[in-house]
């Protein structure tokens, strides 16, 4: 890292600093301008959240936006190293490194002499297995992470971009335009060849250097201090490749130089990126407006139909919207309405709530059917996603059911797991919901839609039946209100049929995707196990309820008992890190699962005692 932080410090050095005006500029068509990242093309502005909010853990910093922050780092670096970005959560690593603690933000330049002081120790704890580190560790790791992420970034066009150096005139009589990297290229070997012999003549002490040698030699060392800062610098992959062994692969402005990609079209699309460059650091409004709508069009071009304008524009939406949040306030408002509907039945009515929840369903099945588009798959395939997925099931059987019985205990049941389900989905998701694109094996359009959709569907029901338990014990054991328990009974038996059916077939057509992946049907994996034990549990409480061993209020309890069993088997399984099942693989969460287990005991076990009392009478 001390490495790194010497580069960026030359790096800097290097560069004319315009000074950085405030930005007026118009970024809508730089937003949409196409980036390969995390396995897809999504755009920029898409990027810009997810490493802002990687950085600082926030999408806006201050008056400055994603795509502005983006902008401000990869054309005026000088800039972005004063702007506060990092975010330390650990105050103990906070106060080891001695770095203010009444800052929420702090800047590359605050954090430079940390990183270079604790540089000698990153090899460490890179070969130190991850479980064997300490919070701390794990921690400066990833403080260390966030600045090469932020160098990386800033350095993406130093390719480009002016440099603040001085050449005797014989060399700069035979570059054009202004000093660049790739101009300074042209005379490299030219540069090396004048700083060998004045090297052998008058030796390596500088002092001895006429003004002219000491800019040869300056020249000479800034650019292989470019080149090797350039050789991993893969993160801005925004140039398509233009040759037929790389499609559908990008590249990064430094890969195109120095990977062998470049080509006619990669050189004429640096060149307009060059000239973005210098409208940005002039603030030019108007050749920043039609380069960036030039450089959009010219990149769709050499994409060759790889992007879609239009769909660059609904990820924007779907991702700025936020739009569980309005799903979340919306089921919470139709909770709160049908719980007063149901104490004060003359005041309000069945109406007021299902048009409420019916309002959140379409939003939360709009949101899901925006986010399969923009993946182009069925938007099930990570655990964050599958929460999403899980929630729409509960509310919208939960309202088919209240409709049908015309009872508002089953929409009270469904939301209150749908409410529940989307304060914990966030836990679960990715930085700035990054529309993640799944492993090879998983990124299965039919069997996502099959078998992941099915046992998902499953995961809804089965929560759906154990809230619906736990209010049927409820009035069993504390109302005593026979009418509504028998009727409730009958919705909790025709429910938990319904997810025994899914959830068998759904692990069943998980067996025949394995077998088609890892060419066996069942392994007793982890996860495997997880849905059959759903099953399992499913099947001894309908075996009890029809062969009578199991009273009405037990079997009750025991498909209450199914939010545990869900739990284990959704999120649980999970904890183990073993199996083939990886991509669903979280860390410290044993604790709160650990809690809700032993708090759903409890209120079951109270709830069925109370319930028990009264089938006994």
């Amino acid at each position: 890292m001390r490495y790194l932080t010497v580069l960026l410090t030359i790096f800097l050095m290097m560069y004319g600093g315009a000074a950085h005006a405030e930005n007026t500029l118009d970024m809508r068509s730089f937003k949409n301008i196409p980036i390969q990242h995390e396995g897809r093309l999504k755009p920029l502005d898409s990027f810009a959240r997810i490493t802002l909010k990687q950085l600082s853990g926030q999408t806006h910093i201050n008056e400055l936006s994603a795509i502005d922050w983006l902008a401000l780092s990869v054309f005026d670096p000088q800039t972005a190293v004063q702007i506060p970005v990092f975010k330390i959560s650990n105050k103990a690593l906070q106060k080891k490194l001695g770095l203010p603690d009444d800052k929420e933000l702090l800047s590359f330049n605050a954090l430079k002499p940390a990183l270079e002081q604790t540089s000698s120790d990153l090899q460490g704890l890179i070969e130190k297995q991850s479980s064997a580190l300490t919070r701390g560790e794990q921690d400066l790791l990833q403080l260390h992470e966030n600045a090469a992420t932020l160098t990386m970034l800033m350095r993406s066009f130093s390719t480009i971009l002016p440099l603040d150096i001085t050449l005797p005139k014989h060399y700069r009589d035979k570059l054009e335009d202004e000093l660049t990297f790739t101009q300074l290229a042209k005379i490299e070997q030219q540069l090396q060849q004048d700083l060998k012999i004045i090297i052998e003549q008058k030796g390596r002490d500088p002092a001895s250097y006429s003004p002219e040698d000491l800019s040869i030699a300056k020249a000479s060392f800034h650019i292989q201090a470019l080149r090797s800062g350039g050789e991993n610098n893969t993160l801005l992959r925004i140039i398509p490749s233009s040759w037929e062994d790389n499609k559908g692969e990008w590249f990064s402005p430094w890969a195109v130089l120095l990977q062998g990609e470049g080509s006619p079209a990669s050189a004429f699309l640096l060149s307009q990126w060059g000239g973005l460059a210098k409208a940005y650091r002039s603030q030019n409004q108007e050749l920043w407006r039609l380069t960036s709508a030039d450089i959009l069009n010219e990149t769709s071009a050499q994409s060759e139909g790889q992007i879609s304008v239009k769909l660059f524009q609904l990820e924007r939406i779907y991702v700025s919207g936020k739009p569980y949040l309005w799903v979340l306030g919306l089921y919470s408002l139709s909770l709160f309405a049908a719980i007063f509907a149901l104490l004060k039945p003359g005041f309000l009515t069945l109406k007021a709530p299902i048009i409420l929840t019916l309002t959140g369903i379409m939003l939360h099945a709009a949101a899901l059917a925006a986010r399969s588009y923009i993946l182009e798959r069925a938007p099930v395939g990570t655990l964050y996603e599958s929460i999403l997925f899980v929630t729409l099931i509960c509310a919208f059987i939960a309202v088919i059911i209240a409709l049908r019985r015309q009872n508002l205990v089953p929409l009270i049941a469904g939301l209150s797991a749908a409410i529940a389900l989307l304060f914990a989905a966030p836990v679960f998701a990715p930085p700035a919901d990054s529309l993640e694109v799944l492993v090879a094996v998983l990124n299965t359009n039919f069997w996502l839609a099959t078998h992941v959709l099915c046992i998902t569907a499953g995961y809804g029901v089965c929560i759906l039946a154990g809230c619906l338990a736990h209010g049927a014990l409820y009035i069993r054991g504390f109302k005593d209100d026979s009418a509504a328990w028998l009727k409730l009974q009958q919705s909790i038996y025709h429910i938990s049929l319904a997810a025994l059916f899914l959830t068998t077939v759904g692990t069943v057509l998980g067996g025949i995707w394995a077998d088609q992946s890892w060419g066996r049907f069942w392994g007793w994996d982890p996860k495997e196990n997880g849905a059959l034990l759903i099953v399992l549990w499913l099947i001894w409480a309908q075996h009890g309820r029809a062969s009578a061993k199991l009273k009405p209020a037990a079997f009750t309890a025991l498909i209450a008992g199914l939010n545990i069993i869900v739990a284990i088997s959704w999120f649980g399984v999970n904890l183990l890190n073993v199996g083939l099942h990886s991509y669903g693989f979280t860390n410290g969460l044993a604790g709160s699962l650990l809690t809700f287990c032993g708090i759903e005991t409890i209120i079951i076990t109270r709830l069925y005692i109370a319930a028990k009392k009264q089938e006994a009478k």
